[in-house]
């Protein structure tokens, strides 16, 4: 249960270290399974009321939750997070000015929707730019990588954090510019 919460981005499990005795068990079993439940139901609730949450995956969501009420976290990767958002974002401090001039947060599904609602405000007069193609910098030939009849394959569990990476990576390097967020779909 704690690999599920943590999976979905709660707070309280980026790191876990208690320990129970044997007959302990079953109910640490079911508090977790309660608090997993609420905790899933309470991103669903945000994620359909606000938009901007649908694009922040569970791992992003502890490094926003790091960031912005613990002042950890590497300020280059909630931009590289936001900018799959809208690439022009280029000012993190705004970001954490709005979430701190919210009502405190007293527990987390509060953080989540002050996350949310941050996240709401940041992004409310965004809208997708038309691009072009970006022009490659250097030349490199697709046969070099891929090969006819010859399968590329990339493995990858279907809740690795190395998914997003994965497709941005192969993303960037065929186009030569990341995508926008509504040209990506993941399930």
């Amino acid at each position: 249960m704690c690999l599920q919460l943590k999976r979905t981005g709660h707070f309280d499990y980026d790191r876990y270290d208690n320990t129970f005795e044997l007959k302990e068990l079953q109910s640490a079993s079911q508090q977790l399974k309660a608090e997993y439940e609420d905790w899933v139901q309470n991103l669903i609730t945000c994620r359909r009321n606000y938009y901007y949450m649908n694009f922040i995956h569970p791992a992003q969501l502890q490094q926003l939750f790091g960031y912005l009420c613990k002042n950890t976290g590497n300020e280059r990767n909630i931009l590289t997070c936001l900018q799959f958002i809208d690439t022009n974002f280029n000012n993190v401090q705004a970001l954490r000015n709005q979430f701190q001039s919210l009502p405190e947060a007293s527990n987390n599904r509060e953080i989540l929707q002050n996350i949310s609602l941050t996240l709401q405000d940041i992004f409310k007069n965004h809208f997708p730019p038309r691009q072009k193609l970006a022009p490659q910098k250097k030349e490199s030939k697709i046969t070099d990588i891929v090969q006819a009849g010859v399968p590329y394959i990339a493995a990858l569990n279907a809740d690795s954090p190395l998914v997003i990476r994965t497709m941005f990576a192969l993303y960037m390097n065929t186009t030569n510019s990341l995508p926008n967020a509504n040209q990506i779909l993941l399930l």
